[in-house]
């Protein structure tokens, strides 16, 4: 299983809920807010962190320029970001769908400056971060989509930026479509595959998916009518991030993906947001391998002392007395005790933490 991960471009109100009622293995911000991650980190202590630094274009031109003094200068900035929440982060990106194709060499020389400080530091990067369907594999040949063409077009473009990639731990790369995510697959979603088969091995680092989702920019929409709620329901929109999921898991090298997204103080993005979406957040929970749980030793503790035949312990899926129907409810990090064979909500003895059941 590949799960889907969320991303937040600002916490605003909601944003933590959200992510807290998901539990998402995976989250990228662009806010690396010390008590926010704390939060989640305390809740979700297994969700791997990924931190963008926002860079517009001119600022991209001027930190390319001069490749390796523009990657000193980034870095010096990303480690400033993180520092009051250092530990609660997983990675770092670079910069973000540049665009600036005639800069590839500069960029992988940057990238891979960028990538040796922050490991020196002993924070992992995530490389290049192109748009979807780029770099395109039209630099050479007709521009026509025959495969042939396109995968000797594409490896003799990425060939530029091999050395960044060797420096760097993860390889990042953005993938939307519209109407739906399906249409034109395999040139804009799930176009990883394309790029995997063309990276030598010494360039085949695990691929971080690190924006997903439908965008009708591929199809020439304005920003503001790009977003899934322009093109479906809810309901339509999870039936093709299950059918996304689905792919990833068959592909080892992709670690993880994060849809766009949960939390922007920007209203050119309302249409991609999430919040309020509660089958998909339930969905993004139920796809966990293993359960994520936070310290039950006190409350099972408790437990154990009112009910000593108890069989399972603070760190069980589940748990069971002899005579006694008892569970965990893993999903929210509860430890729930209920009498009777039945389960009845208002049979529950709580412990840890007092929450609702959800």
């Amino acid at each position: 299983m590949r799960p889907l991960g969320l991303q937040v471009l600002a916490w605003v109100p909601g944003s933590l809920d959200y992510v807290l009622q998901a539990r998402p293995k995976y989250l990228k911000t662009l806010v690396a807010n010390r008590s926010v991650l704390e939060s989640i980190s305390y809740e979700i202590p297994d969700m791997h962190v990924t931190y963008r630094h926002y860079a517009d274009l001119g600022t991209q031109q001027r930190l390319l320029a001069d490749p390796i003094a523009g990657a000193r200068e980034f870095a010096s900035v990303v480690l400033a970001d993180i520092d009051p929440a250092r530990e609660c982060i997983g990675a770092c990106e670079s910069l973000n769908e540049t665009g600036l194709w005639n800069d590839a060499d500069r960029y992988s020389l940057w990238t891979a400056e960028y990538a040796r400080i922050m490991r020196a530091e002993g924070m992992p990067t995530i490389a290049y971060n192109f748009s979807t369907g780029t770099p395109s594999g039209y630099f050479t040949g007709s521009g026509d989509l025959y495969p042939d063409e396109f995968r000797e077009g594409l490896r003799a473009y990425w060939a530029h930026y091999w050395d960044g990639l060797r420096e760097s731990t993860y390889l990042g790369l953005h993938e939307y479509s519209s109407p739906t995510m399906q249409a034109g697959q395999s040139w804009l979603c799930l176009r990883y595959r394309r790029v995997w088969d063309i990276l030598p091995e010494d360039c085949r680092k695990p691929i971080m998916i690190t924006e997903t989702g439908i965008d009708g920019g591929v199809i020439g929409r304005t920003p503001e009518q790009s977003g899934w709620r322009s093109f479906c329901s809810e309901g339509e929109y999870l039936r093709q991030l299950a059918w996304y999921t689905g792919e990833l898991a068959q592909d080892a090298y992709v670690v993880g993906s994060h849809i766009f997204h949960a939390g922007s103080m920007d209203p050119t993005w309302a249409s991609f947001g999430l919040l309020g979406c509660n089958q998909i957040a339930d969905y993004i929970r139920n796809q966990r391998e293993e359960p994520t749980m936070p310290d039950f030793s006190f409350g099972f503790r408790e437990l154990h002392d009112s009910a000593p035949d108890v069989v399972g312990d603070a760190t069980s899926e589940q748990i069971t007395i002899p005579n006694v129907f008892s569970f965990q409810l893993t999903t929210k990090g509860l430890l729930l005790y209920k009498a009777g064979s039945e389960p009845r909500a208002g049979d529950c003895k709580f412990f840890a933490q007092t929450l609702p059941l959800p």
